[in-house]
């Protein structure tokens, strides 16, 4: 896997070239800070102009929010671009990031100096790639700040901020102060969604809310960050498509801007999302809300980044109802994605995902569904994806099979709370039956067990305490009928596990049990006697006949916050012992490092990042045993002895039936890049010499407050292989394929904590000096004789595993074309690409109403809502 730490040599050479054999001491840039080329589409003017909506939100007297009191200082290498020089740039640069040394004219930029250009928040540094080439490329945060701070606070957004939304929707805000709610509403509007060579359609009916939307903050260069989302959201949608796909497809349909002084801003994205797989004619009604807290919080050291601290409170409802045809999984829902930028950078990322969810296996004759409700809360912090929350409500399951003159649905056969659940018809007049019912419980030794109980005149009936484990088969039997039903197998009211980490530093694992959301539960605690239901009650998902599209969605509560209370009262929590389960075979890519906190890498002991193919596991063992007793089903296993780079499982077993949640590779450190500081070079008629006053590398905790002890091994420097060096630095082991290195330091230095950062530590070099002789002063002045291949080399072992990283530059300039040069950077990273905001235009289609459309409030009184905090 390629990596960021850069041509060092051709630096050194930039910088003396004017001064042929003088003795001028010339301060130099490593670049090892890269993150990304700058091309010629960089320089395209930023859109100023104000959306429809924000536009006519300012004529009504709403504000934008925004964050204040933002300060900072430029390091001493910045220089800010006049446009002159901004725009002599832009004369001289290509797609690929290369500038035209003869095109500058009277502007030489000093591969010294970082040039910034406020208006755009555009960022650059300067390198030469040949003898007439440079490349155009953006430093890190670290190197443009000296220090920066947004102070933390909490900013309101208003419909002011709105810098896109979807077409042909409708925009407006209703209410005022903390009553503040912005809606968007479709009428019958189409999308087409496109991801490759798979397109499909969606059709919306229904609106968007958002109730006091607002993003809290902060990011200081060494004192810590902040990000999180807060609203009540409501979504009462009906989507509808036709498609045959296995991709998930976002469609942007709402996003919002907050300035950060001019340095950068926060930004917000509401997203259509569909995630399908199979074959599908899809029509969902969705109704659902949600009130979140969701974000993240860390320390800082230098820019990056050196922990990761979740908040979150979620308080969820939903009803939703589905028609399929066809085998699937399918998810559609709402997905908003917050992220701080500061000049071009993506320093914070948090989404919240939520939806509706239903898995359908059917053969045309039979059918078995499970629709549910499923929130996930994740985001990227520096290289490290995380999940914060991932919690699915199961909402209704339904079963339908033929039991010869009788229909039955046998609707709940729950192992966990011994009970079954059904509906019987006659078939003959199509009438419901009622009268007594025998339940039939089969066990795999043959054994049989049976139970009496009622049905009322709808046709229901609940049978309570009915032992059942797996393997157990429930049949039915009226009087009247001379045989009984088809066996149902049982089930468990749970489907999924979720494991969010396993720190392998602080012996800690965190999951969640996914949670059950019935009706028949709630009123089966409210019946005194067994079997009785009341008279007339037709709950919510449960179907009439054989046919599935009679499946109704009863619930018409408009109080959000009644419907948020009765969705907590009705929801199943599991309760019980859960299980961190090893496997004994990694089965995680080798390639890159998920524990550096900076950078793509390649651990060390793989080969050029290349993933390996790892045989599956084949054996498990048990770590330890935790317990599910909080009241959202989250769970949190301690005193865990975890190694880096192990594959583990959470796994619970309730009467017999084990669910695993996906595997996790453990984590729990961060390893940053090697941070040079100072660095300067000089020369006589054919020696280089290279020092730098320090170079640090960060080791921290990702969620401990405790310190990382240890030795840190770090070596860089450049092989000179195309140059004429008479004293290269011995070959190194570490870096074999070093053929004439130049070795800027090889240090081993123990970790020292940080005052006043818990759970941070330091590696520090001190000053360093090297220097080295060529045959000939003339290979000082060819790019393709003073460049080199740079390689960099950190050791830090925990529990016996490599954390390090080890890298060695493929390619440099002498070895291709400045283009096919610029081009490698950009297959590392991205091309400055950002995955997850694509630039929108302001569309001009919105509708944006001067009386705005009658439509019920959200009624949510967010003083009166009982909010639980599940992790702070």
């Amino acid at each position: 896997m390629k990596k960021h730490v850069w041509i060092m040599s051709l630096l050194l050479y930039f910088g003396i070239a004017s001064s042929l054999f003088s003795q001028q001491k010339i301060k130099v840039n490593s670049l090892t800070n890269i993150s990304g080329v700058i091309t010629r589409s960089d320089f395209k003017p930023v859109n100023k102009g104000l959306s429809p909506v924000a536009r006519k939100a300012l004529q009504k007297g709403e504000k934008p929010g925004e964050f204040k009191n933002v300060s900072y200082t430029y390091s001493s290498r910045v220089r800010v671009l006049s446009p002159v020089q901004k725009n002599t740039v832009y004369s001289g640069i290509n797609d690929n990031g290369i500038v035209n040394v003869n095109a500058l004219k009277n502007f030489k930029p000093s591969p010294d100096s970082i040039y910034v250009d406020p208006e755009s928040q555009m960022v650059m540094q300067f390198a030469p790639v040949g003898d007439k080439e440079m490349i155009a490329y953006r430093p890190q945060l670290n190197e443009i700040f000296k220090e920066i701070n947004i102070p933390l606070q909490e900013v309101q957004l208003s419909l002011a901020n709105t810098t896109y939304t979807a077409e042909n929707a409708t925009v407006f805000s209703i209410g005022g102060g903390d009553d503040y709610t912005m809606v968007m509403h479709f009428d019958s509007v189409t999308y087409k969604l496109k991801k490759g060579d798979v397109n499909m359609q969606v059709a919306l009916v229904g609106d968007i809310k958002f109730k006091m939307p607002r993003i809290e903050g902060k990011y200081s260069k060494n004192h810590g960050y902040k990000l999180v989302f807060k609203t009540e959201e409501l979504a009462e949608l009906r989507m509808y498509s036709t498609a045959k796909l296995k991709k998930e497809f976002k469609k942007p349909i709402w996003g919002f801007e907050i300035k950060a002084g001019d340095i950068g801003e926060a930004t917000l994205g509401v997203f259509l999302v569909v995630d399908m797989n199979g074959e599908v004619k899809l029509e969902v009604k969705v109704d659902q809300g949600l009130s979140v807290e969701a974000g993240v919080r860390g320390g800082t050291k230098l820019g990056t980044p050196t922990s990761v601290h979740e908040i979150i409170r979620i308080n969820p409802w939903s009803d939703v109802s589905y028609k399929i045809v066809s085998e699937m999984t399918a998810f559609a829902g709402v997905q908003c994605e917050s992220k701080l930028k500061i000049y071009g950078h993506n320093a914070l990322y948090i989404y919240t995902k939520t939806g509706g969810e239903v898995t359908v296996k059917t053969d045309n004759l039979n059918l078995d569904a499970d629709a549910g409700f499923r929130v996930k809360v994740g985001g990227k912090i520096i290289k490290k994806k995380f999940t914060l929350y991932d919690r699915y409500f199961s909402l209704w399951h339904v079963s339908n099979r033929d039991f010869g003159g009788y229909e039955m649905n046998i609707l709940e056969a729950d192992a966990y709370r011994d009970y079954v659940i059904g509906h019987i018809m006659d078939a003959k007049d199509d009438t419901p039956y009622s009268g007594e019912l025998t339940v039939y419980v089969k066990h795999p030794n043959g054994s049989k067990n049976s139970y009496k109980t009622t049905v009322n005149s709808d046709g229901y009936f609940a049978a309570q305490n009915v032992p059942m484990k797996k393997g157990d088969l429930v049949t039915v039997k009226v009087p009247d009928s001379p045989n009984e039903s088809d066996a149902v197998a049982c089930t468990i009211p749970f489907e999924k596990v979720n494991l969010f980490y396993a720190d392998y530093f602080s012996g800690k694992a965190k999951g969640i049990v996914s949670a059950k959301v019935s009706k028949y539960e709630y009123l089966l605690k409210s019946t005194q006697q067994q079997g009785h239901i009341p008279q007339g009650f037709n709950p919510g998902g449960v179907v009439n006949n054989s046919s599935f599209n009679k499946v109704k969605n009863t619930s018409a509560v408009v109080n959000i916050t009644k419907k948020i209370d009765e969705f907590r009262k009705n929801t199943l929590v599991y309760k019980g012992p859960v299980k961190i389960v090893a496997e004994n075979t990694q089965t995680a890519s080798q390639a890159g490092n998920t524990h550096n906190a900076n950078i793509p890498r390649i651990k060390i002991g793989s080969v050029h990042g290349v993933k390996k193919n790892i045989p599956a596991t084949v054996s498990k063992h048990i770590l330890a045993q935790g317990q599910v007793n909080d009241p959202l089903g989250m769970f949190t296993v301690t005193n865990l002895n975890l190694k880096p780079s192990q594959m583990v499982r959470a796994q619970v077993n309730i009467e017999g039936f084990v669910i695993e949640s996906e595997p996790v590779e453990t984590d729990g450190l961060f390893v940053s890049a090697i941070i040079p500081e100072g660095v300067s070079s000089t020369m006589t008629y054919n020696t280089k010499s290279v020092k730098g006053s320090n170079a640090v590398v960060i080791v921290s905790a990702i969620r401990a407050s405790k310190t990382p002890r240890g030795n840190v091994n770090m070596i860089m420097g450049v092989d000179l292989k195309h140059s004429s060096v008479v004293n290269p630095s011995p070959r190194l082991a570490e870096i074999p394929e070093a053929v004439k290195p130049f070795v800027f330091f090889n240090k081993t230095v123990p970790l020292k904590p940080v005052p006043g950062d818990p759970g941070v530590a330091i590696a520090e070099t001190g000053s360093w000096s090297s220097s080295i002789t060529f045959r000939s002063g003339a290979d000082l002045f060819s790019p393709w004789k003073s460049s080199g291949h740079n390689f960099e080399y950190v050791s830090y072992r925990f529990k016996g595993v490599e954390l390090g990283y080890k890298y060695y530059q493929q390619k440099c300039p002498a070895c291709s074309s400045p283009d096919s040069f610029s081009k490698d950077i950009m297959n590392v990273f991205g091309d400055k690409a950002n995955p997850y905001n694509t630039p929108q235009k302001v569309n001009v289609n919105t509708k944006v109403p001067s009386k705005q459309p009658k439509i019920n409030n959200m009624n949510i009184n967010s003083k009166k809502m009982n909010q639980t905090p599940i992790m702070h």
